[in-house]
């Protein structure tokens, strides 16, 4: 019974594989509808390049605020935030 559900189970997922990857496209068209994304500027290797230097020096860091920070300050300064 267990080994019915387990062999069921792995047979949709690799049908569901090859159908996806065998047309190149695993998302099957889903992000069509969505505009590329915006260019990569030199700040945002900054963040986990700050997160790398604060754990090497022990210093416990909480990730979320310091990308948020980052975000905030270059791509948020001078504008309007409220």
């Amino acid at each position: 019974m267990v080994l019915d559900v387990c062999i069921y189970g792995i047979g949709i997922f690799v049908l569901t594989m090859f159908q996806g990857f065998g047309t190149n496209d695993p998302a099957f068209g889903r992000l069509d509808k969505f505009p590329d994304p915006i260019s990569i500027q030199w700040y945002h290797a900054l963040a986990p390049l700050v997160l790398v230097a604060l754990t090497r020096l022990k210093i416990p860091v909480s990730t979320t605020f310091l990308v948020l920070i980052s975000f905030c300050i270059f791509c948020c300064y001078g504008k309007d935030v409220a």
